[in-house]
């Protein structure tokens, strides 16, 4: 027993060392979040916040949710293809929140509403679902849903009325863990390596509060949605379409490894729509289309054409749910042409299919 007790005591440096490196170099800043949290006091206090860059999108719609006053009606979910939809975009969007994350997929769809769902202690009225293709991918490799954990399997467990799902295992990586993950710490390690002076560092803030409207450097309302900034916007229609092109030539975000529409994700989206159509919420869905451009290179190419599908199915549930659906992947079913992409695409929800 003493020696049982000698050896596991040889381990407790090690063990110590990994807690400090992961806590002070915190490549993920999962545990320093004092720059999302003042961010999304400025938020809350009404106004629009200027500069935010490397933050974490996840835990800023965790902290702006905290700290909101006013609940509102309507959210709108989805990626970064989401995020520039306003009241201004959107026909008679009054009391709303865009809570749209970058890459964000179905799980992150469900932690959104799980956020609301524990502050408020019910579901918004309306939620504008974005559907973008890589949703109903099982390859699509992004695991940021892992930082709204507990509010996914808040909602699971509403949806399956507390029973658990055998394939969930969403809380396999909680933030706490990660202060003890080997995983962790080598990022932390390897990123030490190249900056040791970030063990003497604290995240300085570098974006500030404004009533303004417009910034060189990109808006994120307090509505929560985002203008982006003037280097971005002011493209000319050549680098706007050669960029679309290379987009559509290389490995293609999230889409990779997309062979067929999965089946535990296709029957995930459709619990989360009955769920929440049970409980009396409006849903809508959009489909954020494509560039001209990228989009003939991506349904013509075999790897990739699947978007083609995914659309298709997402229309078919709607149609089965009776769901408005706004907006189309292929530009040409709402007249989009190359000039409309020069600047935010406002016009997309002028119709429903």
């Amino acid at each position: 027993m003493k020696k049982l007790l000698r050896k596991l005591f040889n381990f407790i440096p090690i063990f110590i060392m990994v807690i400090v490196l992961n806590l002070t170099i915190d490549p993920a800043n999962i545990f320093n979040t004092d720059y999302e949290s003042e961010a999304a006091s400025i938020i809350a206090s009404g106004k629009n916040v200027v500069g935010m860059i490397n933050y974490d999108e996840r835990t800023f719609q965790k902290e702006v949710i905290r700290k909101e006053e006013h609940r509102p009606d309507t959210i709108i979910v989805g990626s970064s293809r989401v995020m520039e939809l306003s009241d201004e975009s959107i026909e008679g969007l009054q009391s709303y929140r865009n809570m749209g994350m970058s890459g964000a997929g179905l799980y992150d769809i469900e932690g959104v509403t799980g956020l609301y769902l524990d502050r408020y202690q019910q579901l918004p009225s309306e939620v504008i679902i974005g559907l973008d293709p890589w949703m109903l991918n099982d390859n699509n490799g992004d695991e940021r849903y892992r930082k709204l954990s507990k509010y996914i399997d808040l909602i699971d467990k509403k949806m399956t009325a507390g029973e658990s799902r055998k394939n969930s295992a969403l809380l396999e990586k909680t933030d706490l863990l990660q202060v003890i993950s080997l995983s962790y710490f080598h990022e932390s390690f390897n990123t030490f390596i190249k900056d040791p002076v970030l063990i003497f560092k604290t995240r300085e803030i570098d974006y500030y509060g404004t009533n303004e409207r417009n910034s060189e450097s990109g808006i994120r309302y307090f509505d929560g949605s985002t203008d982006y900034p003037a280097q971005y916007k002011n493209r000319t229609i050549e680098e706007i379409n050669e960029s679309a092109r290379e987009y559509a030539t290389r490995d293609v975000y999230q889409l990779e490894d997309y062979y067929c529409i999965s089946d535990s994700l296709s029957k995930r989206l459709s619990s989360y729509v009955d769920y929440l159509d049970q409980n009396g919420t409006k849903i809508v869905f959009f489909l954020p289309p494509y560039h001209p451009v990228t989009y003939e290179l991506l349904k013509n190419n075999e790897k990739y054409c699947i978007i083609v599908d995914t659309e298709e199915y997402y229309r078919n549930l709607a149609k089965k749910s009776n769901i408005p659906v706004y907006g189309s992947y292929n530009p040409s079913r709402l007249d989009c042409v190359d000039e409309d992409f020069l600047e935010e695409l406002e016009e997309v929800l002028i119709s429903a299919d």
